[in-house]
Protein backbone atom coordinates (compact mmCIF):
# COMPACT_ATOMS: atom_id res chain seq x y z
CA UNK A 1 0.00 0.00 0.00
CA UNK A 2 1.50 3.47 -0.85
CA UNK A 3 1.77 6.54 1.24
CA UNK A 4 -0.99 8.12 -0.67
CA UNK A 5 -3.66 5.35 -0.24
CA UNK A 6 -3.18 4.69 3.59
CA UNK A 7 -5.28 6.45 6.44
CA UNK A 8 -7.85 6.91 2.94
CA UNK A 9 -11.67 6.36 4.61
CA UNK A 10 -13.93 5.97 1.06
CA UNK A 11 -17.29 7.99 3.33
CA UNK A 12 -17.29 11.37 4.52
CA UNK A 13 -15.74 11.07 6.84
CA UNK A 14 -12.30 13.85 6.59
CA UNK A 15 -8.38 12.83 7.84
CA UNK A 16 -9.22 16.10 9.61
CA UNK A 17 -11.54 17.95 12.16
CA UNK A 18 -11.61 21.68 12.91
CA UNK A 19 -11.36 20.09 16.75
CA UNK A 20 -7.64 19.84 15.86
CA UNK A 21 -4.95 22.21 14.42
CA UNK A 22 -4.15 19.72 11.76
CA UNK A 23 -4.16 16.08 9.60
CA UNK A 24 -5.15 13.34 12.45
CA UNK A 25 -3.63 10.22 11.55
CA UNK A 26 -6.39 6.99 11.19
CA UNK A 27 -3.91 4.55 10.83
CA UNK A 28 -0.81 4.20 13.40
CA UNK A 29 0.19 0.62 12.63
CA UNK A 30 1.97 -1.14 15.38
CA UNK A 31 2.44 2.22 17.02
CA UNK A 32 -0.55 1.15 19.70
CA UNK A 33 -2.69 -1.41 19.79
CA UNK A 34 -5.94 0.43 21.26
CA UNK A 35 -8.02 2.41 18.49
CA UNK A 36 -7.10 6.67 18.78
CA UNK A 37 -10.03 8.71 19.44
CA UNK A 38 -9.91 9.65 15.78
CA UNK A 39 -10.04 6.10 14.54
CA UNK A 40 -12.84 5.53 16.99
CA UNK A 41 -14.72 8.94 15.42
CA UNK A 42 -14.29 7.87 12.22
CA UNK A 43 -15.71 4.12 12.59
CA UNK A 44 -18.56 5.88 14.84
CA UNK A 45 -19.38 7.92 11.40
CA UNK A 46 -20.10 4.60 9.74
CA UNK A 47 -21.15 2.17 11.92
CA UNK A 48 -23.62 3.09 14.44
CA UNK A 49 -24.19 -0.23 15.59
CA UNK A 50 -21.94 -3.42 15.98
CA UNK A 51 -20.43 -4.22 12.05
CA UNK A 52 -22.37 -7.35 11.95
CA UNK A 53 -25.47 -7.39 10.06
CA UNK A 54 -28.90 -6.92 11.94
CA UNK A 55 -26.96 -6.41 15.45
CA UNK A 56 -28.14 -3.10 16.93
CA UNK A 57 -25.81 -3.09 19.92
CA UNK A 58 -25.05 1.22 19.82
CA UNK A 59 -21.32 1.67 18.63
CA UNK A 60 -20.75 3.02 22.05
CA UNK A 61 -20.94 -0.26 23.31
CA UNK A 62 -18.93 -2.27 20.72
CA UNK A 63 -15.56 -2.99 21.07
CA UNK A 64 -12.92 -1.99 18.27
CA UNK A 65 -11.63 -5.11 17.01
CA UNK A 66 -8.61 -6.06 14.50
CA UNK A 67 -9.82 -7.71 11.42
CA UNK A 68 -6.51 -9.44 11.21
CA UNK A 69 -5.57 -10.00 14.87
CA UNK A 70 -2.94 -7.48 16.55
CA UNK A 71 -1.01 -10.96 18.19
CA UNK A 72 -1.00 -11.41 14.07
CA UNK A 73 0.97 -8.82 13.15
CA UNK A 74 -2.49 -7.06 12.52
CA UNK A 75 -2.47 -3.16 12.36
CA UNK A 76 -4.31 -0.15 14.52
CA UNK A 77 -5.06 1.14 10.99
CA UNK A 78 -8.18 2.11 9.75
CA UNK A 79 -8.68 -0.88 7.19
CA UNK A 80 -8.28 -3.43 9.89
CA UNK A 81 -10.60 -1.97 12.59
CA UNK A 82 -14.34 -2.70 13.09
CA UNK A 83 -16.94 -2.04 15.94
CA UNK A 84 -18.23 -5.43 17.53
CA UNK A 85 -20.27 -5.95 20.36
CA UNK A 86 -19.31 -8.52 23.15
CA UNK A 87 -21.39 -11.40 21.87
CA UNK A 88 -19.94 -11.01 18.31
CA UNK A 89 -16.39 -10.13 19.61
CA UNK A 90 -16.99 -13.58 21.62
CA UNK A 91 -17.49 -15.50 18.50
CA UNK A 92 -14.70 -13.80 16.57
CA UNK A 93 -12.16 -15.28 19.11
CA UNK A 94 -13.49 -17.96 21.62
CA UNK A 95 -15.35 -19.87 18.79
CA UNK A 96 -12.79 -19.38 15.46
CA UNK A 97 -15.20 -16.74 13.78
CA UNK A 98 -13.24 -15.14 10.87
CA UNK A 99 -13.67 -11.63 9.91
CA UNK A 100 -12.61 -10.08 6.19
CA UNK A 101 -12.88 -6.38 5.24
CA UNK A 102 -12.51 -5.12 1.89
CA UNK A 103 -10.91 -1.38 3.01
CA UNK A 104 -12.25 0.30 -0.25
CA UNK A 105 -15.91 -0.36 0.17
CA UNK A 106 -15.39 -1.74 4.19
CA UNK A 107 -17.83 -4.59 2.86
CA UNK A 108 -17.50 -7.44 5.76
CA UNK A 109 -17.26 -11.12 5.09
CA UNK A 110 -18.10 -13.37 8.82
CA UNK A 111 -16.60 -16.57 8.10
CA UNK A 112 -17.65 -19.42 10.08
CA UNK A 113 -14.26 -21.54 12.21
CA UNK A 114 -14.69 -24.09 9.22
CA UNK A 115 -14.39 -21.93 6.22
CA UNK A 116 -18.00 -20.82 5.40
CA UNK A 117 -19.68 -17.93 4.74
CA UNK A 118 -22.08 -16.71 7.54
CA UNK A 119 -23.33 -13.54 6.11
CA UNK A 120 -21.19 -10.26 4.18
CA UNK A 121 -22.18 -6.81 4.81
CA UNK A 122 -21.50 -3.51 3.43
CA UNK A 123 -21.00 -0.79 7.04
CA UNK A 124 -24.62 0.45 7.93
CA UNK A 125 -26.15 3.48 6.20
CA UNK A 126 -25.62 2.83 2.59
CA UNK A 127 -28.79 2.80 0.69
CA UNK A 128 -29.98 -0.70 -1.15
CA UNK A 129 -29.71 1.23 -4.09
CA UNK A 130 -25.86 2.04 -3.93
CA UNK A 131 -25.11 -1.58 -4.19
CA UNK A 132 -24.42 -3.90 -7.28
CA UNK A 133 -25.90 -7.81 -8.06
CA UNK A 134 -22.71 -8.74 -5.53
CA UNK A 135 -23.94 -6.44 -3.17
CA UNK A 136 -20.99 -4.05 -3.09
CA UNK A 137 -21.05 -0.29 -2.97
CA UNK A 138 -20.41 2.11 -5.87
CA UNK A 139 -18.33 4.45 -4.55
CA UNK A 140 -18.88 6.76 -7.69
CA UNK A 141 -22.09 7.36 -6.46
CA UNK A 142 -22.27 6.45 -2.88
CA UNK A 143 -21.48 10.06 -1.51
CA UNK A 144 -24.13 11.38 -3.77
CA UNK A 145 -27.89 12.31 -3.01
CA UNK A 146 -30.26 9.90 -4.31
CA UNK A 147 -32.88 11.13 -6.83
CA UNK A 148 -35.60 12.88 -5.36
CA UNK A 149 -33.10 14.33 -2.20
CA UNK A 150 -32.34 12.51 1.11
CA UNK A 151 -29.07 11.63 2.41
CA UNK A 152 -27.03 8.16 1.49
CA UNK A 153 -25.60 7.37 4.79
CA UNK A 154 -26.70 7.32 7.99
CA UNK A 155 -27.29 10.23 10.62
Amino acid sequence: MDASSRGSFPLPVRPTSPLYDGPVPLDVGRSQRTATRAQRRALRAVHRTCAIDGCATPFDRCEVHHTLFWDLAGLTDLANLVPLCLRHHHLVHDVGWRLDLVAADRMLTLRRKDGSVACRTPPPGLRMSLRDDDGHVDLETAGRAPPGGGSTTAA
